[in-house]
């Protein structure tokens, strides 16, 4: 017989307690039946502090009574277990749910937020209970021991924004029990009706359905859940024997053994849910798991960006169109998240996209099945150009070493421009590059910001040298320098807002041979003049001039035969970017015609900068100098030879040298084997000479790990010259 529990208004006229003979016992609990109500606040009166486990359990007896009510009917309305009720069920299911597909919401999350799951120990923590506050041990211990009993309870936490937030917390009798706080009350407004969760810590709790709409925000029974979770919930509790206390959660469950969602031969690949301390999560004999299948979120990702330019695709590797329009100019970033590259990398798996008047497909084919995403162009696609913004990469250097441990050096310019009059929207803040780099068994590793100072290798934290300024025309564009020391990488990800995609650098790589070559600077006062020759030959030194571009753009450049090689390059940049291109970083290469040795002896200094002189983060050679104009926030320093600031002839040096290492590897070169000869004049003061030979005796070593490095005096070098002719 139950026992009927009156803890809700139910008009009874008088003010008087009714005296019965006998009180409720603690062992009775599990009898207590309590009337319908659509107010959640009624749910926690029951006497014991435990009152939340035994409320959810009577919410599962209740709506299991109204779905057999109108099974019996078929389908009227015989009975109503009450708003309150319903919702206690729906979350309970919510957090069933949340669990089973914890690896598709966090492939969707990424690092954002995360699930995880506690472990409260009943021995441990009852005995700190009762040490620290006796009075409280002394209340709930026979409570605890009658009304759960469990060793142990697990609570699930949702970690976002460096917050904890309880979702639930396990029941021997129900699976989970949602905390009071996140009962709902209705509100209206703007006119509008709506769900409010009671606690204020959940006021921004938005956690997306998989199969659509939100967690915790409405009634959702077992009938309308997805077929895979109604599956394993009815494979869980209703193929095996399993505690009777799960009774009223079981029967409901077993109503739909005829639902046509459930299936007899239902097959799933699972994997097990685990604890912060990597035990399993075992809920009164139940082990939980979670949905291990193959999802499509392990390979996409959840927006797509669209370029106002076509990839060049010499530089960098994009996706491949089905039926590609001749008159494409625009590109779309690889929407793969690392996980998937290494399988396309691989040759595992191919990437097209399919592009359609309001929507994108991308179909990834991995191995033998297909895989596709549609990305809506109104809603999961960000579009530079409608949206009147431009961005560029460039990488320098973009060529590697067969030798590994001499790739190094790596310098990213990123320029980003927002191009709206009136407002922007976009800025250096909201735009970044990461990186990764294929591990020995091809996947791809994120390279982590480091301190240089502190790590072997890793990205150095990026450095914005200018800064868009709504309003002044005088800086129109801003840039983020990156720098990668003693790693090189094999992909990056470029991020703008919450919208991502990568990028595959189609890296040239220097071949193994035996040659060598030598190379002299003349670091004058006003020009500075390099020549080159190739050791065991006996030709003069040749005008230092390269064979092709040592900076990889992301833009496809211009192929006009009317232009230079770096002319096209640079015009096909937007107008914003490339002024600051030509003014901050390293040229496309020197070609000899619209960059050519001898340069001004100029450096290129960002005004306004306190922090230490960097190469480009600051500081860069002005290959620019003398044809055209600094920004409003730059200035030219053209006494560096005489200056006797260490800073900037290390920074004049190392770009130098910087890009005689690209010629090195264009042609083949053995770094380590590379001589120098650098010219001093006889008048340098003592300390101007120390200076100098701190720079020749470290940086040669550093960049182009050789030590064959002579100084001549500039009276020297015309009888070496001659001399070398005469032979």
């Amino acid at each position: 017989m139950s026992i009927d529990l009156n803890i809700i208004d139910r008009g009874i006229q008088g003010t008087d307690w009714t005296p019965q003979n006998t009180g409720i016992q603690p062992a009775q609990l599990d009898k207590v039946k309590e009337q319908k109500t659509d107010n959640s606040g009624a749910l926690n009166s029951l006497p014991t502090p435990f009152a939340r486990f035994f409320v959810v359990q009577e919410a599962f007896r209740r709506v299991a009574e109204d779905k057999r009510s109108k099974i019996l009917k078929k389908g009227a309305d015989a009975t109503n277990a009450g708003l309150a009720y319903s919702r206690l069920v729906s979350d309970c299911l919510d957090v069933f749910e949340i669990l089973f597909n914890k690896k598709f919401h966090e492939n969707q999350w990424g690092d954002a937020q995360k699930v995880i799951i506690k472990e409260w120990n009943r021995k441990e923590q009852m005995e700190e209970l009762h040490e620290k506050v006796p009075l409280l041990y002394n209340a709930l211990k026979d409570s605890y021991d009658d009304d759960l009993g469990e060793d142990t309870l697990y609570f699930v936490i949702l970690e976002k924004d460096g917050k904890e937030i309880l979702l639930g917390t396990s029941s021997p009798m129900t699976g989970f029990v949602t905390p009071p706080d996140m009962d709902k009350l209705d509100v209206t407004r703007n006119n509008t009706p709506g769900i409010k969760l009671i606690g204020d810590l959940y006021d921004d709790l938005k956690i997306k359905r998989k199969s659509g709409g939100y967690y915790f925000q409405g009634d959702l029974l077992f009938d309308d859940r997805d077929p895979d979770f109604k599956n394993y919930m009815f494979q869980l509790f209703c193929a095996n024997s399993i505690d009777k206390r799960y009774e009223y959660i079981r029967n409901y469950i077993n109503l739909f053994k005829d639902d046509p969602d459930i299936k007899t031969n239902y097959k799933i690949k699972l994997g097990d849910i685990v604890t912060e301390f990597n035990t399993a999560l075992v809920i009164n004999g139940l082990q939980l798991g979670y949905n291990d299948e193959t999802d499509i979120n392990d390979f996409f990702l959840p927006t797509l960006i669209r370029l106002p330019y076509r990839l060049d695709r010499n530089n960098f590797e994009g996706i491949t169109y089905e039926r590609e329009p001749a008159d494409r100019d625009y590109d779309y970033l690889l929407p793969l998240k690392s996980e998937a590259l290494s399988y396309l990398d691989q040759g595992l798996a191919t990437c097209v996209c399919q592009v359609k008047p309001y929507s994108v497909v991308v179909k990834f084919t991995y191995n033998g099945r297909e895989y596709s995403k549609k990305y809506e162009i109104d809603s999961d696609v960000k579009d530079l150009r409608k949206d009147n913004q431009r961005l560029d990469v460039g990488l320098f250097p973009n060529i590697l070493s067969p030798i590994e441990e001499e790739n190094n050096y790596f310098k990213l310019a990123l320029s980003v421009a927002d191009l709206n009059k009136e407002w922007h929207t976009l800025n250096e803040k909201g735009v970044s590059l990461s990186f990764f780099r294929k591990d020995a068994s091809g996947r791809y590793v994120k390279i982590e910001e480091v301190d240089p100072k502190r790590a072997q290798n890793g990205a150095k934290e990026p450095v914005v040298r200018s800064r868009q300024v709504p309003g002044d025309s005088s800086m129109d564009c801003s840039t983020k320098y990156y720098e990668l020391f003693n790693t090189s990488f094999d992909a990056m990800e470029l991020t703008i807002g919450e919208n991502k995609g990568m990028l595959l650098p189609v890296w040239r790589k220097a071949h193994r041979t035996n040659d060598s070559y030598t190379y002299a600077i003349d670091l004058g006062t006003s020009n500075t003049f390099i020549s080159r020759t190739k050791n065991g030959e006996n030709n003069a030194p040749e005008m230092f001039s390269m064979k092709e571009p040592m900076v990889s753009y992301l833009h496809e450049s211009y192929s006009s035969t009317q232009y230079s090689q770096v002319s096209n390059i640079e015009n096909s940049m937007f107008e914003e970017g490339c002024k600051l291109m030509k003014t901050e970083f390293v040229p496309p290469f020197i070609d000899g015609i619209d960059y050519r040795f001898p340069i001004r002896t100029a450096i290129c200094r960002a005004k306004n900068i306190a922090d230490q002189p960097e190469l480009f983060d600051n500081h860069n050679i002005a290959f620019f100098y003398e044809k055209m104009m600094e920004n409003d926030f730059q200035d030219c320093l053209t006494d560096v030879k005489w200056d006797e600031n260490e800073d900037y002839i290390k920074i004049f040096v190392k770009e130098l040298l910087l890009i005689i290492k690209c010629d090195i590897l264009q042609r083949n070169g053995l770094l380590n084997q590379t001589s120098l000869v650098w010219f001093r004049p006889l008048s340098f003061s003592g300390n101007a000479k120390r200076i100098y030979d701190r720079t020749w005796n470290t940086l040669p070593k550093e960049i182009l790990f050789t030590n064959k490095v002579t100084c001549y005096t500039e009276s020297e070098a015309p009888y070496y010259f001659f001399t070398l002719l005469s032979r």
